[in-house]
């Protein structure tokens, strides 16, 4: 890390004002920390670049490539020419993917069919972009993947081959650029002053912008980086245009509600986002992003559905933008091997805190725009409804999120006052208002997501199971201790789509129509919510007595089914609220208990619920 010894004032680490560091750790922080972060991240770029270069020097499978001190030299000669040219170049978000992709390979922690050199010579098309945009001559060969050269924050040429991969000739003489492949030549004029414009071959990135308030956006949609995919090097796929211009509306509007309601937020995206990479439409209010450490800059993220969902998809990926970039010049915790897993609430799976932590800090921005928003449209239609959920729920989970986070050993002082302050912030909104209905939405959900969590990813301890059975089986008191104090928490891939409820409440709130259609048309209807199950619509839809009839029938089929056991909870929190919290802290014990009670002697799940919820019942 960079910094001195001790704990310092924020003064010191690399530029980073106390001030800035205050409003970081708020959660909020525009332009001039937007600036630092990106300084920082130039930093850090370089260093991992060094890094690669020290590593591939060990090895000498750059073939048929020039040597990589070659591609070092050549990029040299930009950076003398043309410095902050360059300086861009190397912030291009995808090479910092790249190298951390790279040296991963170079360790042997990740593998791929293709050879080693198609990584490497990606800082040859570096080099060549950085050569092409400094105005120099010079031949360089470059990687073919999927058949085209990718020239980095430029766009790709598509030759005339098949090959997934091999070399090409790169040449430039007075501007002018030849790829020679084979006995195929390609030729293209203008790309340093004119690389937006089309030419035979050449697909340049398409960049969408956006104007309000005296503010601009500029963001390339990146549909062709080799490493614009967070997991293995992807082929160009060019973007059709009616999909351009749905992208490009929706920047439109989402850049007007930022400057003009988020403007912190706004101010900080619009200094540091880069590029976005477009992903597939995902299902209806469960919106698909991503971002990664070493690139900062960019974002996935699939196409929204609306304005709304677009703002907030830039301020959630751009917070973890702008926390990666921190961790990388401070120390918030320290690598303690053995911390378990635990709950983040916006999560399937059990996460390390490492990872909660950048989760809470993006859903601390993802809360402050659901509260402002919520304002906005007309308090009785859809969108003001769904938006005082969004608030509810997330306000709720963020604050005890940070209470859990704020009690672990590992952060440092730093961490700690990073917490302490974004915790301050989430207590402050619980003075907000609610409708009351909305608000038990919000609590329904956040109950709900937590137990089917429990039910699948808790271990129940198989001493305690065993003990409880044999009470039942004996007519006796069930044991005063049903869960392990330590207990253990594993991923179980069946626990997934639990928040599929949750989705189901947000079509009650925002389009009840087509909640109707899922409740008539079930699995057949084009929007059914993954993970769902008709018990779950009839649940939300308000038939509380019919929706615990059906899981009762569930639970008769298989006593082990977790959806089940946590909407038998779900529909019994007005009518029997005690057997409901006996299932919500306690469903992975109860999941075990029933089904190691033989068919033939297996109560009405009522009965056993009732039984475990009385310490000091005498039988059954």
């Amino acid at each position: 890390m960079f910094g001195t010894s001790g704990d310092p004032s924020p003064d010191s680490w690399l530029g980073l004002p106390s001030e800035q560091f205050d409003a970081l750790a708020a959660g909020i922080g525009g332009t001039a920390e937007s600036h630092s972060l990106r300084r920082v991240e130039h930093s850090w770029r370089l260093l991992n670049l060094v890094a690669l270069g020290n590593l591939a020097d060990a090895r000498a499978d750059a073939v048929p490539l020039e040597p990589l001190a070659e591609a070092w030299a050549l990029l040299a000669r930009a950076q003398q020419a043309a410095p902050d040219m360059v300086d861009a170049i190397v912030m291009w978000p995808q090479v910092g993917i790249w190298a951390a992709y790279t040296m991963r390979r170079l360790r042997n922690l990740v593998h791929h069919h293709a050879p080693l050199w198609a990584d490497y010579g990606y800082l040859h098309a570096l080099a060549a972009v950085a050569g092409i945009q400094a105005g120099l001559s010079f031949t360089i060969r470059v990687p073919i993947r999927y058949g085209s050269v990718v020239l980095p924050s430029l766009g790709y040429v598509k030759l005339d081959t098949d090959a997934e991969c091999a070399d090409a000739e790169l040449s430039v003489v007075d501007g002018v650029v030849r790829l020679t492949h084979g006995v195929s030549t390609v030729e293209l004029r203008g790309l340093a002053d004119d690389g937006d414009r089309p030419q035979e071959a050449w697909h340049p990135l398409p960049r969408i912008t956006a104007r309000a308030h005296g503010a601009t956006i500029s963001l390339i949609l990146n549909d062709s980086d080799t490493y614009r995919d967070l997991r293995e090097p992807a082929a160009p796929n060019a973007l059709p245009a009616e999909i351009l211009s749905r992208w490009e509306a929706l920047l439109d509007e989402a850049w007007r509600l930022l400057t003009e309601h988020h403007p912190h937020y706004a101010w900080a995206i619009g200094a540091g986002l880069v590029s976005i990479t477009p992903l597939q439409a995902a299902q209806r209010f469960r919106p698909l992003s991503a971002s990664a450490d070493q690139g900062f800059g960019a974002i996935l993220s699939s196409e929204p559905e609306d304005a709304a969902q677009m703002a907030v998809t830039l301020i959630h990926e751009f917070q973890h933008n702008k926390l990666g970039a921190l961790l990388h010049l401070l120390d918030l915790y320290t690598d303690r091997p053995g911390l378990p897993r635990i709950y983040a609430p916006w999560r399937d799976d059990p996460r390390p805190f490492q990872g909660v932590l950048q989760g809470v800090y993006a859903f601390v921005g993802i809360c402050d725009f659901w509260r402002v928003h919520r304002t906005l449209p007309d308090q009785d239609s859809d969108e003001a409804r769904l938006a005082q959920f969004e608030f509810a729920l997330w306000r709720d989970r963020v604050a005890d999120t940070l209470r859990r986070l704020s009690q672990i050993e590992a952060l440092t002082p730093r961490g700690k006052a990073f917490v302490g302050s974004l915790l301050a912030r989430a207590q402050a909104w619980q003075q907000d208002s609610v409708p009351p209905g909305i608000a038990a939405d919000a609590s329904m959900a956040a109950d709900d997501h937590y137990s089917l969590w429990l039910a699948y990813h808790r271990q129940p301890d198989p001493y305690l199971v065993e003990q409880i059975v044999k009470a039942w089986q004996a007519r006796q008191p069930r044991p005063e201790r049903i869960v392990a104090e330590d207990a253990i928490v594993e991923d179980d891939q069946d626990g997934r789509y639990i928040d599929a409820r949750s989705a189901l409440i947000r079509f009650r709130l925002a389009d009840p129509a087509t909640l109707a259609a899922l409740a008539e048309q079930g699995e057949k209807h084009p929007n059914w919510v993954s993970g769902a199950d008709p018990a779950d619509v009839v649940l939300v839809s308000g038939d509380i007595d019919r929706a615990r009839t059906m899981y009762l029938a569930r639970l008769a089929e298989d006593g082990g089914d977790a959806k089940a056991w946590t909407g038998l909870a779900l529909a019994l929190r007005t009518t029997d609220p005690s057997a409901a919290e006996t299932i919500r802290s306690a469903p992975d014990v109860l999941r075990a208990v029933y089904s190691r009670i033989p068919p033939a002697d297996r109560p009405d799940p009522l009965r056993l619920v009732a039984w475990m919820g009385e310490r000091s019942h005498a039988g059954h």
